[in-house]
């Protein structure tokens, strides 16, 4: 059995539940039940909005950048510190309800677990491995 970091949140793995996990060393890391949406955005992995993460750290506030004229920063996986994403930061003044302060999860860097299989985020694909997750 893998070790986490402290206080680490896991999900149930059954038939009711589903959850993305990362790719890298299979941390779990957002419900679907609380997926927004599919986003692509050009010139990086098409990603899935989420409003909850867990297990994951966000890079410092001064590292920001713009991404469509959001500020956003990337976040890191409490479990292998990978960049799998990026969190939108609150624009002043707000300017979009539906993105700022969520989060979004690049599909090249997450798997998901839909309940049955465990599936790769980007081609939906079952993923076949020894990896506990």
């Amino acid at each position: 059995m893998a070790e986490w970091p402290p206080n680490t949140t896991r999900f149930p793995m059954d038939a009711e539940s589903g959850f993305f996990l990362c790719t890298h060393c299979r941390n779990h890391l957002a419900p679907l039940n609380d997926c927004v949406g599919h986003i692509a955005w050009p010139g990086t992995a098409p990603g899935y909005l989420c409003r909850i993460v867990v297990n994951v750290r966000p890079d410092h506030f001064s590292t920001r950048w713009f991404r469509y004229h959001l500020p956003v920063v990337y976040i890191r996986c409490k479990g292998c510190n990978r960049a799998i994403g990026e969190k939108i930061h609150v624009c002043d003044p707000p300017t979009n309800d539906v993105y700022e302060g969520n989060y979004v999860l690049h599909s090249d860097h997450v798997l998901y677990w839909d309940g049955h299989d465990l599936r790769d985020a980007a081609s939906h694909e079952p993923v076949y491995d020894n990896s506990s997750p």
